[in-house]
């Protein structure tokens, strides 16, 4: 299962089978882990690189309760597709699991 697990004042980690993709569909880096920018000012978006601490870039990580989905079989399956949209959110395509700072699951699905 791909985990996605925003850090207290600080990046989302993520872990799994996950595919960095550019808006046109190409894969641009494959990997089992990545620390993703949230604060907006990493210099290598998506990609966290520390600016956070230097911004002062706050967020305690409130995640909501644990809510199971049912899998949505024409779903992409296992790998984990994130495509970054320019200065904006990831969007995030595939089976994930989304737990709290304290590694507490709070949503699964897709």
């Amino acid at each position: 299962m791909n985990v996605i697990q925003p850090q207290i004042d600080g990046p989302l980690k993520v872990r799994g089978d996950i595919e960095i993709v550019a808006a046109d569909g190409t894969v641009l880096k494959r990997m089992a882990e990545a620390w993703l920018c949230r604060c907006g000012q990493s210099a290598h978006k998506p990609f966290c690189d520390g600016n956070h601490k230097k911004v002062g870039f706050r967020d305690p990580v409130q995640v909501g309760a644990y809510q199971p989905k049912t899998p949505d079989p024409a779903a992409p399956g296992a790998t984990l597709r994130i495509t970054p949209k320019a200065n904006g959110p990831l969007r995030c395509l595939g089976e994930m699991q989304i737990r709290d700072a304290r590694d507490q699951g709070a949503w699964i699905g897709e």
